[in-house]
């Protein structure tokens, strides 16, 4: 494997090799100290691999905190081409803005740190209770987004449940809980950026009627 054969890989098989990809350069990394002899091939590949890593981040679609996607994945034209096509197919995909309440009193009482670590946890649990299918991102700040892949009517509000649920369950003797807004591709002409929308405004709506 060459440098050049390496620029050819797709950006989303580099996506899905990330983690992966630095475990096998943990184990070169052990490799070098146990073996002289391999010292010169294992470093070229090991430089090999991190350029990878690097070129993945470069690109600036994973979030260096919580290592989901983030909003940069939302614009790529391959994500937006896939979804928007298989919604004007029929397959509708639904998008949960999720947005994390009274962080700002974390920051403001305990620090940046330790707000940090909310969102991270967040993330974690965003991701155990996703099906495979589907994907989160990191929106910015304390907002998150999930796209949800061949919806249907009866899923979405389950996985609404679900989140809140989660959320609750981790952070609710913290006085952290989350606001939520869903919406599907069908009400927005196809459109993901008009569907990512709709749910944020719907999401401000939830999070308003909450503090009354």
């Amino acid at each position: 494997m060459d440098e050049q054969s390496i620029e050819n890989i797709p950006k989303e098989v580099l996506t899905e090799q990330y983690k992966q990809l630095l475990i096998e350069v943990d184990s070169l990394k052990k490799d070098l100290s146990v073996s002289q002899v391999k010292l010169k091939d294992n470093s070229v590949q090991i430089e090999i691999l991190l350029r990878q890593i690097d070129r993945l981040r470069h690109d600036g679609k994973i979030d260096k905190m919580t290592n989901l996607f983030n909003n940069n994945y939302l614009e790529d034209s391959s994500v937006v081409s896939e979804l928007e096509s298989l919604s004007k197919n029929g397959i509708d995909f639904g998008i949960i803005f999720i947005d994390l309440n009274d962080l700002k009193k974390i920051n403001d009482s305990k620090g940046h740190k330790e707000g940090d670590k909310y969102i991270i946890e967040s993330s974690k649990a965003l991701v155990e209770v996703i099906s495979a299918r589907d994907t989160v991102v990191r929106k910015g700040g304390d907002e998150f987004v999930v796209i949800v892949r061949h919806i249907n009517s009866e899923y979405l509000p389950n996985i609404e449940n679900t989140i809140l649920d989660r959320i609750k369950l981790s952070f609710s003797e913290k006085g952290i809980s989350a606001s939520l807004g869903f919406a599907l591709s069908s009400e927005c002409g196809h459109s993901l950026k008009d569907t990512i929308n709709l749910a944020d405004q719907r999401m401000y709506i939830v999070k308003k009627e909450a503090k009354k």
